[in-house]
């Protein structure tokens, strides 16, 4: 018996089978669950960054529709029509004081040969920016539109004919519309693209609810082995849980803020440029409206439809006479028109008082316009023909003015919150280059993979504990 003793203590107890210690460690379920742990952070990693990704390319498809795609065309639709207006008020003033003997109108002409020009190029460039569907069709329609009036109001000029029937009703007929349609077209598909992406909440959503479930995967992780282990912290887990709410507070901080600039370029700045745009469109209008009234003294029938006409596009920009509308500015009270709707919208600095002075200056034209239009004859047409110094011409040029500076501090304002969101997801949106926002996604596919890595350093300490 001492012997037996003896040997034991001189050898130590019997070494243990290793096959029985690797089925101890199998049948365990610690590594199991650790390994669980494992392959689950490491999948919703991988989900939450598709998440990411969807969500950073929703945003660069609308910050790319706002700054560019659609942004561009309205205004330069807008543009074309203003240009043509102004062209086709150059030759019909050329051709009302040609036909009351004041001469061959040089100055005139000269200026409708620059509109009809600044229309063409800015028709070219339309061409060359086609996007959605109908931009063509109302691209080609204005080109062969514009052709077509220009050959009209050249026969017109040789000859030395006052019609300016034939050439009106092209612009009437076929131009302004089709520029009315490329305008249409474009704000369609604005309204579509950007409100769809405010109805899509659900897409940020995602993002979120997958960032948290890895949060707490990682947490509960952490706690499983508190139970297990008994250890406190893990040290490679606790640094992928501040990385995670690291790049959760940096994403919110983008897109808040992109969403903000976003707003500000949309509908704070953007819906004001285009509602300026179209209501300079329908102030030009009027203008050449009111002496082709005068052109068609005679013609009872189609006086009373240009002033008609006349009449319509001042209802576009206010419902109310104009001199009530400044009172009503003025005490802060609401008119309908795209006038009206500037002044529902003020929002930057110095917008408020330039929009007042504009509509304070269209009240003044109006006022002007309608005693030459109520004389009815010839010593009234000084008032809209003659070209730098008469009350009309000087009135509308000052209301252009106005209106225009109001366009300025919108488009500056347009501006610097497409800027605001190229420096937040570097979209350079407002130039429309297809950037796949780089320093977000880098960053985000940086720390999703440092995630994983220690995520998988930490869970491997513990498993090398089960190893024999």
């Amino acid at each position: 018996m001492s012997q037996v003793l003896t040997r034991l203590m001189a050898t130590g107890p019997a070494p243990i089978d290793p096959a029985k210690r690797q089925v101890a460690a199998y049948v365990s379920p610690v590594p199991w669950r650790l390994k669980t742990a494992a392959g689950l952070i490491a999948v919703l990693t991988v989900v939450f960054f598709c998440f990411v990704t969807f969500a950073l390319q929703s945003l660069q498809h609308v910050a790319r529709t706002v700054g560019k795609d659609a942004t561009d065309s309205i205004v330069l639709a807008n543009e074309i029509r203003t240009d043509l207006s102004r062209a086709h008020t150059d030759y019909v003033n050329a051709v009302l004081m040609r036909t009351y003997g004041r001469g061959n109108a040089p100055g005139y002409w000269t200026r409708f040969q620059v509109d009809i020009n600044a229309a063409e190029a800015r028709l070219t460039e339309a061409a060359q920016n086609i996007t959605y569907d109908g931009e063509k069709d109302a691209v080609v329609a204005m080109g062969q539109g514009v052709s077509q009036y220009a050959r009209l109001v050249g026969r017109s000029y040789a000859s030395g004919s006052s019609d300016t029937g034939p050439a009106d009703a092209v612009m009437r007929t076929i131009i302004l519309p089709a520029a009315e349609r490329l305008n249409d077209v474009n704000a369609t598909q604005l309204n579509l693209i950007y409100n769809d992406f405010l109805q899509r909440p659900w897409t940020f959503s995602l993002m979120a609810l997958s960032g948290l479930a890895l949060l707490l995967v990682l947490i509960a992780t952490q706690v499983i082995l508190l139970q297990l282990t008994h250890r406190i912290v893990n040290v490679f887990l606790a640094l992928a849980t501040l990385v995670l709410v690291g790049l959760g507070i940096y994403q919110i901080s983008v897109v808040v803020g992109t969403l903000h600039a976003l707003h500000v370029a949309k509908e704070d700045a953007f819906d004001s440029v285009d509602a300026l745009w179209k209501a300079r469109a329908y102030a030009y209008q009027v203008r050449f409206d009111a002496p082709l009234h005068q052109l068609a003294s005679g013609d009872n029938a189609r006086q009373a439809r240009i002033a008609a006409d006349m009449a319509a596009a001042k209802a576009k920009l206010l419902d109310k006479p104009a001199d009530a509308a400044v009172q009503m500015a003025n005490m802060h009270n609401a008119f309908g028109g795209f006038f009206g709707a500037e002044l529902a919208n003020i929002t930057f600095e110095g917008e408020g008082a330039a929009a007042l002075k504009m509509l304070q200056r269209w009240a003044v034209y109006d006022r002007v316009l309608g005693q030459a239009l109520a004389s009815n004859n010839a010593s009234s047409l000084s008032l809209l023909v003659a070209f730098s110094f008469n009350d009309a011409e000087q009135a509308f040029h000052d209301f252009d003015d106005a209106l225009g500076a109001v366009i300025d501090i919108n488009q500056r304002a347009f501006v610097g919150a497409m800027q605001d969101v190229d420096a937040y997801i570097q979209a350079d949106a407002a130039h429309g280059d297809d950037h796949q926002f780089q320093t977000f996604w880098y960053v985000a596919l940086a720390a999703c993979i440092v995630i994983v890595v220690l995520s998988g350093l930490g869970l491997k300490q513990r498993l090398d504990d089960y190893r024999f």
